[in-house]
């Protein structure tokens, strides 16, 4: 499937996942960002904050971050943020969940996570 690397500090968390491109090699970032908010958007709290094109590692990255409800009632609203590229037959999730609440702290950490991201050869 794919090897994924999780950073969680308490009530978020920050994960890193890649995939060989080659088991699903027709879907592309866009379609990813794409199922994503199909699927999210069926949550009855479900708000788009931002969708844009941001580089990652030198590499073109479909960006969302959006609000949505929370699991099993806590919390309430879920901040996240899911990042997804292609580089080099790797497929690419970079993604964040947190409480509303964190919101701004949770941004501040992924944009540094976002900004220091290198892809080793």
């Amino acid at each position: 499937d794919g090897d994924k690397v999780k950073m969680e500090y308490i009530p978020a968390s920050i994960s890193i996942s890649a995939a060989d491109a080659s088991k699903y090699p027709e879907w592309s970032a866009s379609d990813r960002i794409e199922e994503s908010i199909k699927d999210w958007s069926k949550w009855p709290n479900f708000e788009l904050f931002e969708r844009s094109t941001i580089t990652v590692a030198g590499v073109e990255a479909e960006f969302i971050s959006y609000q949505v409800d929370g699991f099993f009632g806590e919390p309430l609203l879920l901040y996240q943020i899911d990042v997804f590229f292609d580089h080099d037959g790797i497929q690419w999730h970079i993604g964040a969940e947190g409480d509303i609440e964190m919101a701004e702290m949770l941004r501040a950490d992924f944009d540094h996570v976002i900004e220091t991201f290198m892809i080793l050869d």
